[in-house]
């Protein structure tokens, strides 16, 4: 909440800004699941979820399909990763925090985003600028919620000689974590498609 106690505006944000070399070339965004791109199926949860949603990707004649209001913007900083879309994204976006996920999650759940966006608003009420979902030791940074507030971190990470984790950033914000039951729902909401066995081993364990 910001000083007049009002719940901080939050947008969606999607990157799609990787090489896919370990996916053969093969745009991870464009594989389809149930018959739809994973690109078009993320983008309408978000956009049932937040007032705003921004694509960054560095191929953006890739999307001209997506659904109307999607706003489509590219890294300013070139071959950070994740650390570099999240930057383009607060550049872009006039929300207080973005909730950024990866354009290769395909079983990402809107109740979890919906509880995740309600322990933000809790947290955020103290110092937290960053939220991150853990189970046990693993944590998952791209199905996070970011202030805006870290933007000033993000540019000087993006802008120094190298260590672009965008770990780093965990380090240097203050991050919180939002502990979850390890379950099997709860690990397969954080799911990525990285390489074509992963597509295969997600199609068996979801029954398609």
């Amino acid at each position: 909440m910001n000083a007049s106690g009002v719940n901080h505006s939050i947008a969606g944000l999607i990157l799609a800004g990787g090489r896919n070399t370990r996916m053969g070339g093969v745009d991870k965004s464009r594989i389809s699941v149930d018959g739809v791109p994973l690109i078009r199926s993320i983008s309408a949860l978000l956009q049932a979820l937040f007032p705003q949603v921004i694509l960054v990707t560095n191929q953006p004649e890739l999307h001209r399909d997506l659904p109307e209001g999607v706003v489509v913007t590219s890294d300013q900083f070139r071959g950070r990763g994740p650390l570099g879309g999240l930057h383009a994204g607060l550049s872009r976006s006039d929300a207080d925090a973005l909730f950024c996920v990866g354009c290769d999650m395909p079983s990402l759940r809107r109740d979890l985003i919906e509880a995740q966006v309600q322990e933000f608003h809790r947290m955020a009420r103290g110092s937290c600028q960053v939220l991150i979902p853990r189970i046990g030791e693993l944590i998952e940074p791209l199905h996070g919620i970011y202030l805006r507030t870290v933007e000033p971190q993000v540019r000087e990470i993006c802008d120094g000689p190298g260590g672009y984790s965008i770990r780093v950033l965990l380090a240097r914000a203050r991050t919180c974590y939002w502990d979850l039951e390890n379950t099997p729902e709860n690990r397969r909401a954080f799911v990525n498609l990285n390489t074509p066995k992963d597509l295969c081993v997600h199609l068996e364990t979801s029954g398609r």
